[in-house]
């Protein structure tokens, strides 16, 4: 999995307020995102019962298709972007990720709340880089 995280090529696809988890929690099973929406009754409650709007962003598997989940939009009922979720540890965003998710944020009206933790994981993994090379 670590190998695919290097491929930044996909697709978002959006899973609208009120609609039917399923898809959702099949796309992300496979997967150890460590997102609470895996669990089909967490999903319904985001998408359903607290009218939020997802959108998450599939990066390309070994075969090409847009497939391995990487990054999770929640976008409330009043249209405020709650929720930035990677599949790094403690739902953090994966080294890799950082340009997607940053041409992303400028799409929402709040988008720039969340550019900072973009900026922080550019230079975090910049110094994660120079230490593996002893620099």
């Amino acid at each position: 999995m670590f190998e695919l995280l290097k491929i930044t090529a996909g697709e978002w696809r959006a899973y609208p307020r009120g609609s039917d988890p399923k898809p959702l929690v099949e796309s992300i099973a496979p997967y150890g995102t460590g997102w609470c929406l895996r669990g089909e009754a967490t999903a319904e409650r985001y998408l359903v019962r607290d009218r939020n709007k997802l959108q998450v962003f599939y990066s390309l598997d070994n075969e090409g298709k847009p497939t391995v989940p990487r990054v999770v939009t929640v976008v409330n009922s009043d249209d405020r972007l709650t929720e930035v979720r990677g599949v790094a540890p403690e739902e953090n965003l994966d080294p890799y990720i950082g340009s997607v998710v940053e041409a992303k944020l400028k799409e929402f009206p709040d988008g720039e709340t969340y550019q900072k933790k973009s900026d922080d994981m550019k230079m975090l993994t910049a110094i994660e880089q120079k230490v593996k090379q002893e620099q």
